[in-house]
């Protein structure tokens, strides 16, 4: 069974070639560490520059990026033709990033309600 936070970090990857291209967001990847005792950690590694990079607890992540991150994972995990629900879209997007959240509605024909 999956979370929202695995969801998140299956497609972490997507979501940072993404994002990648905007000046504004860090470039982070999301993962999932799985102790001797069997607890799930989730982490953001975030690339401070082309070198250093450092760990964060995913509770410190801001909420906008929590929300632009879950619903474009979401949408790249629809198939094509699917639907999705959504509220308040423009709290869940950064405006800087709905040209690309579009686009794959587009590409994936998702209806939208």
């Amino acid at each position: 069974k999956k979370t929202y936070l695995d969801v998140l970090v299956e497609y972490s990857p997507a979501v940072k070639k993404l994002l990648k291209k905007y000046k504004e967001f860090p470039i982070y990847l999301l993962e999932k560490q799985i102790n001797e005792l069997g607890q799930q950690s989730y982490f953001l590694n975030i690339n401070k520059n082309d070198k250093d990079t450092f760990k964060l607890p995913i509770e410190l992540m801001s909420a906008g990026m929590q929300n632009n991150s879950f619903l474009l994972s979401t949408i790249l995990s629809l198939p094509k033709n699917g639907r999705l629900i959504l509220d308040e879209l423009d709290q869940a997007v950064h405006p800087t990033t709905i040209h690309d959240f579009l686009n794959i509605v587009k590409e994936k024909n998702i209806v939208i309600k």
